[in-house]
This record gives structure tokens, sequence and C-alpha cells, in this order.
């Protein structure tokens, strides 16, 4: 597992994505008063899994990973790990669920491998994908912050194109709030 303390922020259980929020402070007691170390992980469907008073990080991963998968028939990404989040979490946009730039009809087919592909090599920092009405995309990467992603994102797209909005912040596919 890769961490990135640039953007990392603290944990807090209002904050955890895609989780109904009448399910979340219970499925999370337990979590947040565990011993470390503690490991949660997500899927885009919002279950959740998590491992506490592992041997280690990398362990504790693993089994978040299995348990979330189980319950969600659908892989699951690392969140979070002790008392931080470990993935950007947008705070100018809805989080929809992940982003997925290979199968994401909002590009032009001929743009969607190349758009992963960047976002893919792309380790530290923040990143950020704009589409314009004619499905160009604009994409940042290893931005310093959001906000910087974002503006970036859609000065690329909009040299292709027109009408460039953000579809993706970090792993996350967005939608105004």
């Amino acid at each position: 597992m890769v961490r990135d303390a640039s953007v990392e922020t603290p944990f807090s259980v209002e904050r955890i994505p895609l989780v109904p929020t009448n399910l979340l402070a219970p499925a999370m007691a337990r979590y947040v008063s565990g011993k470390k170390p503690r490991v949660l992980a997500l899927s885009s469907r919002g279950h959740i899994g998590y491992y506490i008073e592992q041997v280690s990080v990398d362990e504790g991963a693993r089994r978040a990973l299995e348990s979330c998968a189980s319950r969600a028939g659908t892989p699951c990404r690392v969140i979070g790990v002790d008392d931080v989040f470990t993935v950007p979490l947008p705070s100018s946009m809805k989080i929809t669920g992940f982003f997925h730039p290979a199968a994401n009809q909002q590009i032009a087919a001929d743009q969607r491998e190349a758009t992963a592909r960047r976002l893919s090599g792309a380790s530290t920092g923040w990143s950020a994908v704009a589409v314009g009405g004619g499905g160009q995309a604009g994409v940042a990467t290893q931005a310093a912050g959001e906000q910087a992603a974002v503006d970036d994102a859609i000065a690329e797209c909009a040299r292709r194109d027109h009408g460039c909005r953000v579809i993706a912040i970090g792993p996350w596919a967005v939608t105004p709030k």
C-alpha cells in the first residue's frame, strides 16, 4: 500500500463517502475505538470492511479489502488507516462513486485509455478530470491541492473543447453539490 501524505486528512466518520448516513455511526463505532493499526476499505456501492489491531497495516489492508469485497461483490479500495483518510476527499463537489476512466461514457472513446494511463501514472498529489461538450478530456495530476487540480483539468480541457466541467477528483466520480 502506497501512502501520500500530501492528500491525507484527519479521519472523521461523517466524511466517509457513499455510505448511507444512518449506517455510519453503528458500523464505525468499533473501528474508531479499536486499537491500531486500523484499516478501512470502501466499495463503490457503499459497503465497508475494516480490520483493527492487526500485525501490520499491510495485513489489515489485505483483510479489510477481502471483507469489503465479499460483502459488496465488487472490488474495494482502502480509504483510511488509523486516524487519517489515505485518499483525497473532495470538498468542492459531491462524490458519487469510484471513477473508472476507461469505461466513462462522458469521455470520447479514443481518449479513455490515455486518460486512464495518465491517472494511473500519478502516484502523488491531487488529480482531476474535466470533460467538454465534445468529450475531450483535460487531466491534471500531481497538483498540490484540490482546487489546483480542478483548475488545471478545466484549463487543459478548455484548450481542446468547450463547456468543460469536472467529472472526477482523485479516485472519485463527482457532481456539483
